[in-house]
C-alpha cells in the first residue's frame, strides 16, 4: 500500500482510459518502480469509511487479480494485473468498484446521523516544494551557440573565455513537482567532456473533443474550455522520449543505453555516439551484453520477444519468440552459450545464442519475474519474483535447486511477501544479493537460501535493474527511486558512501569492468551520469534528452516555444516547422529561461550568472553585472524593455533591456527568491521566497524601488504567483492548497480558492496576455481555468500525465504550452 503522503504519479504512469463506467473509471497504466503494465480502476465514489483492510474484503470475491489498493484524496484505487488487456481483468475490475460502491452507500446509510467531521481538504500536503540552496561554491563555465539562425540551422556548442551559455546550480530545486515527489534538493555540476547531439522530439497531434468537464479521475479529456472569451483545445503533444536501462559492454570499449523505442550505442572512454539501433515498437525495457562484447539483447514494454543484435555493426541478427507476456529482464550466461529471459508470464527462457533456438521454460513462480542472474560458473540461475520468492534453477536439470528457499518478509499492510526486484550473485559464487520494494537489501546464503544480513538505508524501492557487485568483489551497488546509489561493503555489509546527483528518480546502472566506475541512468534527468566509486566523485554527464520540463517560455512573435528541462537543457522548438534546436547546461528552476526577442535569450550561467544569448550567433553572449550571489530566478517584462533577476542571498536586481546596464538594486526579502513576475505595464515587481519553512511575497514600485508591501505566508510554500494588468491584484498559489488573490495596495486578501483534495495544491499560474484569463495546474496533472476578476471557475481538462510543471502564453493570447511530469508539453489553442 502507498503511503498517505504518496501521490499516484509517484508510482503510476497512466497511459490511457479504458472504461468510464457509472461505479468508477478503468485506467490502463504502468507501474514505474517496476516497469508492470497495470490497470488501476477509481472508485467513483469517497471510501473515507472503509479501512485498507476492509476495502480488500470487499473486493476479494470480484475474481480479481488485485496486486495491490491504496486510499488517496478519500477515494480508491484499485490496482489489477493487465497481462494482456483482456476483458475479463476489466470486468472483474467493474465487478469490484460495484461491490465498492454498494459497501460504502451502506456505510453512509448507517451513518447518515452523525455530524461529518471529515476536513474539506484532507491532510496538508508534503512540505517545501522550494528551500534554501545548499551552501557550496560554484565553478564557472564557458559555452555559447554557433553563428547559425534559429530559423535555418540547429546550434553547436564552442567554449568561450568567460560567460556560461546556460549552466547549473548548487543546491537549488528543480520546480515543485520534482521536490514532491523526490522530497530531495538538487545539485548540479559541471558537465565535463560534454557530447550533446540534437534530440529529437516528436509532435504528435492530439483528438480534440467537443466538450470537457473536469472530473477528479486522471483520463486524459482533451477538449474545448470554456472562458470569458474563448475556448481552448488540446492540438499537439510535444514528448520527450525516456532515458531507460544502461549497462557497460564487457570489454569495456561501450556502453548501450535505452532511448526510448531506440537503443544508443556510445563508444570509447569519451563514450561518443555510435549507431542507434532501431527495431523495438515500445520503450526498450532490458539490455544485456554477451561476455565477450559481441552480442546485445534487448527487450521492450509489451513486448513479447527478444531481440538479439551484432553489437560491432549494429545489425538485428534474430528474433527469439516464445514469452506469451512482457519480457522484463535478460542475462547471459559466463560462457555466452545460453540467453535467459524473464517474463511477466511468470517463466524463465533459456535460450542457444548460437542458434535462437528455445532450449527450456523454468515455471515455478507464480507471479511476474523481477531479475535474474547466472552464478559465476554458469551452472545455476537465480530468479526473483513479485510472489516474494527467490529461485535458484540447476541450468542443466531446468529443476529448482534441492534445499534452496527464500521468501520476503511480510508485508504488514497487504499481508503478502514483500516483491522482489533486482538480483545479483557475488564474484566468488557464495552469496546472493536480492533487492526489493520494502526498501531493504537482503544477503542470502547461495546454497541454502539463508538470510545472512539485510542491507538497510533506501527511502524508496531498490529498483529491478538496481543492484550488482563489482566485477572484483570488493563493492555491492544499489540504486534505488529514492535517487540514491548506495555502495555497500560485502564482507560487512556495512555502507560505504551515498551517491545522488540531483536525487532524481534512477532506473538503473552498470559496472565497468575495472570496478572502479559506473553509469547509472536517469528518467527524470534524461541523463546517463558516470561515478568513480573511488573518489565518489562524477567524472561525465552524458544528455540524451530534455528530461521532465521544468520552464517555458515564448518568443515575443510566439514562434519559437522554449522550454528547460531537469537535465539542464534548453529546447528551442520552432513552431512553425516542427524543429528543435538545442542548448546544453541548465538552471532548472521555473523561471530560468526568458525571452527578449525572437533572437535573444535571457537565461541562468553554471555559475549563477544572468547571460544574454544570441541566437543568431552574430554577437557574443552577454553576462549581466550586479547581482551579487547565484541567480535563481529570471523574468522579462511583457514590453520587453526590462530583466529582473533574483538571488540565493534575496536580492533582486532590474536591468535595461537595451542596454544591459543595472537601474535597480531591491532588497528585503530573507531568502532567495525563488519567484518572480512583472505586472503588464513593468510598474510592479513581485518576488516570493519560501526561506526557512515560510514563505513570503515583496511586492516594490519597480521605477522607483520602493518595496510597497509584504504579504506573509507563514507554514507553507508558495509554488506559483503572477500580477494582474495594473499591478493592484496579485493571485498566488501555496503548498496548503490555495489559490489566493492579493490586494497590492495593502497586503489585504480579496478572495481564496481551495484546490480539490485530489488535487492537494496548485503548482502553477499563468495569466493571458490581457489578465482576464487564469489558468492553474495540479499536482494529478490537471488544468483549470478561472475568470481572474471574479474568481470565478470556468472550466478545466485532465491531462492524465503527471504534475503540471509550468505554462506559458503565447504573446497573442491564443495558445498556452503546458509542461507535465510524464507527458512532455501539450499545447492548446484558442477554437475563435
Amino acid at each position: 500500500m502507498l503511503a498517505p503522503d504518496s501521490t499516484l504519479q509517484d508510482h503510476y504512469r497512466i497511459t490511457c482510459l479504458v472504461d468510464d463506467h457509472p461505479d468508477g473509471a478503468i485506467y490502463r497504466a504502468v507501474d514505474l518502480r517496476i516497469s508492470l503494465r497495470v490497470l488501476i480502476a477509481e472508485s467513483s465514489q469517497s471510501a473515507a469509511l472503509l479501512s485498507a483492510e476492509e476495502i480488500a474484503q470487499v473486493v476479494a470475491p470480484s475474481s480479481l487479480a488485485l496486486h495491490d489498493h491504496f486510499m488517496y484524496a478519500n477515494s480508491v484505487y484499485l490496482v489489477i494485473a493487465d497481462p494482456g488487456g483482456s476483458d475479463g481483468e476489466q470486468e472483474g475490475a467493474i465487478r469490484a468498484l460495484q461491490r465498492l460502491r454498494a459497501e460504502v452507500d451502506q456505510r453512509v446509510q448507517r451513518s447518515c446521523s452523525v455530524p461529518l467531521t471529515t476536513p474539506l481538504y484532507g491532510p496538508p500536503p508534503p512540505a517545501s516544494p522550494y528551500a534554501q540552496p545548499a551552501p557550496g561554491i560554484y565553478a564557472a563555465r564557458s559555452l555559447m551557440a554557433s553563428a547559425s539562425p534559429v530559423a535555418a540551422a540547429p546550434f553547436s556548442l564552442a567554449r568561450i573565455n568567460t560567460v556560461a551559455l546556460i549552466g547549473w546550480g548548487a543546491g537549488l530545486t528543480i520546480s515543485v513537482a520534482v521536490i514532491c515527489f523526490m522530497g530531495v534538493f538538487i545539485s548540479y555540476r559541471p558537465f565535463a567532456g560534454m557530447n550533446l547531439p540534437m534530440m529529437g522530439g516528436e509532435m504528435v497531434a492530439g483528438s480534440v473533443a467537443s466538450s470537457v468537464t473536469l472530473s477528479n479521475p486522471p483520463a486524459p479529456t482533451l477538449g474545448g474550455v470554456a472562458t470569458t472569451s474563448a475556448s481552448y483545445s488540446i492540438v499537439r503533444q510535444i514528448e520527450e522520449a525516456d532515458v531507460g536501462p544502461v549497462v557497460y559492454a564487457p570489454n569495456g570499449q561501450m556502453i548501450a543505453v535505452g532511448v526510448g523505442k531506440v537503443i544508443q550505442l556510445r563508444l570509447g572512454e569519451a563514450l561518443d555516439v555510435g549507431p542507434s539501433l532501431v527495431g523495438h515498437q515500445s520503450t526498450v525495457s532490458a539490455l544485456a551484453f554477451s561476455p565477450d562484447s559481441r552480442w546485445l539483447a534487448s527487450s521492450a514494454q509489451d513486448e513479447q520477444e527478444v531481440l538479439i543484435w551484432n553489437a560491432t555493426t549494429g545489425q538485428e541478427r534474430m528474433r527469439l519468440q516464445g514469452h506469451t507476456g512482457w519480457v522484463r529482464s535478460l542475462a547471459f550466461s559466463p560462457d555466452g552459450t545460453l540467453l535467459a529471459s524473464g517474463s511477466i508470464d511468470t517463466t524463465v527462457r533459456l535460450w542457444d545464442v548460437a542458434t535462437g533456438r528455445a532450449l527450456g521454460v523454468l515455471e515455478g513462480h507464480t507471479d511476474y519475474l523481477g531479475s535474474i542472474a547466472f552464478a559465476p560458473d554458469g551452472r545455476r540461475l537465480a530468479s526473483t519474483a513479485r510472489d516474494g520468492t527467490v529461485r535458484v534453477w540447476d541450468v542443466a536439470t531446468q529443476q529448482p535447486v534441492a534445499g534452496f528457499a527464500f521468501r520476503a518478509p511480510i508485508n504488514p499492510t497487504t499481508g503478502a511477501p514483500y516483491w522482489l526486484t533486482g538480483i545479483d550473485y557475488s564474484p566468488d559464487g557464495t552469496h546472493i544479493a536480492v533487492g526489493s520494494v520494502s526498501n531493504s537489501i537482503y544477503i542470502l546464503d547461495a546454497t541454502t537460501g539463508q538470510l545472512l544480513r539485510e542491507l538497510r538505508g533506501h527511502k524508496d524501492w531498490v529498483v529491478i535493474r538496481g543492484l550488482s557487485y563489482s566485477p572484483d568483489g570488493s563493492t555491492l551497488a544499489s540504486a534505488s527511486t529514492d535517487g540514491t546509489l548506495r555502495l555497500w561493503d560485502p564482507i560487512t555489509g556495512s555502507e560505504q558512501a551515498v551517491l545522488t546527483e540531483r536525487s532524481m528518480r534512477l532506473l538503473g546502472f552498470s559496472w565497468a569492468t575495472d570496478s572502479q566506475h559506473l553509469v547509472t541512468a536517469s528518467d527524470v534527468g534524461g541523463a546517463l551520469t558516470v561515478w568513480n566509486t573511488q573518489t565518489r566523485k562524477i567524472e561525465r554527464t552524458i544528455l540524451l534528452a530534455q528530461g521532465v520540463v521544468t520552464a517555458l517560455a515564448y518568443s515575443d512573435s510566439g514562434a519559437v516555444l522554449g522550454s528547460g528541462g531537469a537535465s539542464g537543457t534548453v529546447r528551442l522548438h520552432i513552431l512553425g516547422d516542427d524543429r528543435q534546436v538545442n542548448i546544453n547546461g541548465g538552471l532548472p528552476t521555473n523561471q530560468f529561461i526568458a525571452f527578449l526577442s525572437d533572437r535573444e535569450l535571457v537565461a541562468i550561467s553554471d555559475a549563477g550568472e544572468v547571460v544574454i544569448i544570441d541566437l543568431s550567433g552574430q554577437y557574443r553572449n552577454h553576462e549581466l553585472a550586479g547581482l551579487e550571489g547565484v541567480a535563481v530566478s529570471v523574468v522579462v517584462s511583457r514590453d520587453r524593455k526590462l530583466i529582473a533577476a533574483g538571488s540565493n542571498t534575496g536580492q533582486v536586481v532590474i536591468w535595461d533591456a537595451q542596454t544591459f546596464k543595472p537601474i535597480r538594486t531591491l532588497s528585503g526579502v530573507q531568502g532567495p527568491a525563488v519567484l518572480l513576475a512583472f505586472n503588464r505595464d513593468a510598474s510592479r515587481l513581485a518576488a516570493a521566497t519560501n526561506a526557512d519553512g515560510s514563505a513570503a511575497i515583496h511586492v516594490w514600485n519597480a521605477q522607483s524601488g520602493t518595496e510597497q508591501i509584504v504579504i506573509p505566508n507563514p507554514q507553507t510554500q508558495i509554488t506559483a504567483l503572477d500580477l494582474t494588468a495594473n499591478g493592484d491584484m496579485l493571485v498566488s498559489a501555496s503548498s496548503n492548497g490555495k489559490l489566493t488573490f492579493w490586494r497590492t495596495a495593502d497586503g489585504s486578501e480579496v478572495r481564496s480558492i481551495n484546490a480539490p483534495t485530489n488535487e492537494r495544491w496548485f503548482s502553477s499560474v499563468a495569466l493571458s496576455p490581457n489578465a482576464t484569463l487564469l489558468v492553474t495546474g495540479s499536482l494529478i496533472g490537471t488544468l483549470e481555468f478561472w475568470d481572474a476578476q471574479s474568481g470565478t471557475r470556468l472550466g478545466g481538462i485532465s491531462l492524465a500525465t503527471g504534475q503540471v510543471m509550468a505554462m506559458a502564453f503565447r504573446p497573442d493570447g491564443r495558445q498556452i504550452a503546458v509542461s507535465t511530469f510524464d507527458g512532455g508539453i501539450y499545447l492548446l489553442e484558442t477554437t475563435e
